[in-house]
Formats: structure tokens, sequence, C-alpha cells
């Protein structure tokens, strides 16, 4: 039988057509440009050469079985040329009942498979940074309901049965306002947002969380929102320290923001004009912060 010349044109299939045996009869260009080998190394078995070794075994057992029935055969495989170029080929195949010629067309999908890794590639990264982020992170739906989480958020909220599934505000330390009726979660009124809650860690202690928001989008859609808590209990504290040991010593030590001399007693609300500029009166609050590293505090009015 002889091969359809319109096999050469670019783009479209190889085409081979095979003996009873499995041996190659006749090729098109495309097939010879796909494996890389030429008309007369193509020949008979030869054809086997140009599948790649990992392929070879399966490809071959599950053509037998499907030669054997007469039946036709699909299926993906990878073609190594002889300068190492890898080829992968969509494969069908059926037989003619002419002679018990077999006729394959074979379709270049190389594009499609390195597209398929890459995204593969991407995902594995993706999940990755996920799981070892030493953020808080969470993916959670439009409607407010968390769909995953990653270990750091595990150890800071609990076990994932407590978490996983359930709204994401169930997280959060609930802040107790009189009279007030529970709002519906909304997606846009979250997104792109940042703020500090609490929420009561896996160990029954309540701990600060910085908290930022965005939306996850396929293409131009929102289809969700990533939630990353980060622990901010340590600063929190230190700030709540410093503010204490401020209001401590304010009655104590403080300084005369014009001279710079100490003053003795208590001075607070006690009202100066700035030098060189007239007209202006500040309140000295929170004096006494000359001991933190001369720092003073004031409210300008």
């Amino acid at each position: 039988m002889r091969v359809d010349e319109r096999g050469s044109h670019h783009g479209s299939p190889g085409i081979v057509q095979l003996d009873s045996t499995g041996g190659l009869l006749t090729s098109n260009d495309q097939w010879l440009a796909l494996s890389g080998l030429t008309p007369e190394q193509s020949q008979g078995s030869g054809w086997a050469a140009a599948m790649h070794p990992d392929d070879t075994e399966r490809v071959g057992s599950e053509w037998a079985v499907h030669a054997a029935d007469g039946t036709a055969y699909q299926t993906s495989l990878r073609f190594r040329t002889p300068n190492g170029q890898v080829n992968w080929v969509q494969v069908h195949s059926a037989p003619t009942y002419d002679n018990g010629v077999l006729v394959g067309h074979l379709a270049s999908v190389t594009a499609l498979r390195l597209a398929e890794q890459r995204v593969t590639a991407m995902q594995a990264r993706f999940e990755a940074a996920f799981a070892s982020s030493p953020l808080g992170t969470a993916i959670v739906t439009l409607d407010g309901r968390v769909l995953e989480g990653n270990r750091r958020l595990f150890e800071l909220t609990g076990a994932p049965a407590s978490v996983l599934n359930k709204p994401v505000e169930d997280i959060f330390c609930v802040i107790e306002e009189p009279d007030a009726a529970p709002s519906p979660f909304r997606a846009e009124q979250h997104a792109r947002q940042r703020s500090e809650r609490q929420i009561r860690c896996s160990e029954g202690e309540e701990i600060w969380v910085n908290v930022s928001i965005a939306e996850i989008h396929e293409g131009e859609l929102a289809t969700g929102l990533l939630y990353q808590l980060k622990d901010v209990t340590a600063r929190r504290l230190a700030e709540a320290r410093v503010e204490h040991q401020a209001f401590r010593i304010f009655d104590r030590d403080h300084v005369d923001l014009r001279s710079g001399h100490r003053i003795e007693g208590g001075v607070q609300g006690r009202r100066f004009t700035r030098p060189g500029r007239p007209g202006h009166e500040d309140h000295a609050v929170g004096l006494g912060v000359s001991r933190l590293e001369g720092v003073v505090v004031v409210v300008e009015q």
C-alpha cells in the first residue's frame, strides 16, 4: 500500500505501515523527522530503535496484545533521536484487514508535554513553598471556609480537624460587642486586608498574629482567598512593657523640652512654647522616657 504523501506536510501526522509481525513497510517524511531515523534505518524492526528506552518495554507488550486481538491501539510515548532530542508523540494505530497491514498515525505532542511539565514543576514549587512557609498559611473559599492549611498554621491554631472545612473566622478570638448581630462573611471585604488579631493557639494560650489576606485568581476570576498569619506576640508584649515602664517613671524623672533640664514634680498637661514656633503650644505627655534612650513622646496641638 502507498503512504499518503500529505503526511509530509509541516504539522501533519507521521504515517507508517507495519506488517503483521510489526516490521515497518513504509513511512512518510514526518515520521522520519520525529524519529530521527533514515528510511533505511527504519525498515523492518529498525524503527523500534527510535523509542525511548523507558517506553520500549511498555509499548512493546501493549502493542503485542492489541495486534494479536486485531484491535486499535493508542498511547503516548517518546522518541529519542540519534542526536539526543526527545520528541513526545501520540500514536493511533488500527489494522486495515488488507493482508494484515497495520496503519499507524503519529502526532507530535512535545509542546503540550513540555507545557504540562512546566505546570507540574510550578505546582510542585508552590506546594513546597506553601508547606514550608514560616507563616501560617490557609487557602480559604470565597464564602470563608478553610480548604487547606500548612504545618505552621496548625501549630498556631490546633489540629487540622478543628480548622479544615470550618469558617476561617472561628480561628480568631471573638470581640464581643453588645447587641451586635453576626454579619455574613464577604470575600470582597476581606481581600487585600492586613490587621492584627488574637487567636487561641493549639496550647490554649491566646496569641497575637498579623493577618494578611489576598485574593487567589485564576485568570481574571477570583476563586479564593490566601490567609497568612505571622506571630507578633513577642513584639506586642515588648511594646506593652515599654508603655508600662514609661508611665511608671512619668512622675519621677521629667525633662523640660525647652531647656533639657530635669523638672521635679508632676508635669503632666504642662504647656510650653516651642522655640521658633510662636503661638504654638504643646502638651508634654509621657515625659520621663528620657531614660529610654532619650526618646520623648509629645502630642502637638
